[in-house]
Parts: structure tokens; sequence; C-alpha cells
């Protein structure tokens, strides 16, 4: 038997309640949990350390000996074609 248009209104009346109750739920879970909890020592950071850094192993003479590794590359005067969208012609 199909459902007269009260008992329709009713359901809908009845749905909207709870999905009253679930935002306001939700809304009070995430109140509590995120504005009302005071931040845990655990979260803050540590206060930044000294470094020391020893540079005087760069003035070592051995260093000072090193030369560049490899020679400059030369950069080739032309390359490639002058428009590359054309089909090449092989």
């Amino acid at each position: 038997m199909p459902a007269t248009f009260l008992q329709q209104k009713k359901i809908q009346r009845r749905l909207i309640v709870v999905l009253a109750i679930v935002v306001l739920v939700s809304i009070s879970v995430i109140w509590w949990g995120f504005f009302l909890t005071a931040p845990s020592p655990e979260a803050t950071l540590p206060s930044p350390k000294k470094v020391d850094i020893n540079t005087s192993i760069l003035s070592h003479p051995l260093l000072q000996e090193l030369d560049e590794p490899r020679a400059k590359t030369q950069i080739p005067l032309e390359v490639g074609r002058s428009n590359p969208l054309l089909p090449s012609l092989q």
C-alpha cells in the first residue's frame, strides 16, 4: 500500500530531526576536539641547537692541489634544424 501524503510528511520530519542531531553532534565533536584541547608538550618544537662547522679542513694542501676534473665542453655552433616542426626530407 503506497504511503499517503501525511505519512510522507511525518517521515520527512523525522529525517530532518535525525539530520539536525547528526549535524549538532558533528559540530560539537569538532569543537571539543580541535578548539578546547590544549596543545600537548610533545607537539612543540625543541629549541634549535648551535651547529659548529670546522672549515679548516678546506685549507689542507692536498685539497689546494686539486684541479678541474675534465676539460670544458664546447657548444656546437649549429644544433638542429631551423624549424624542427617541418617533416624531415630524408
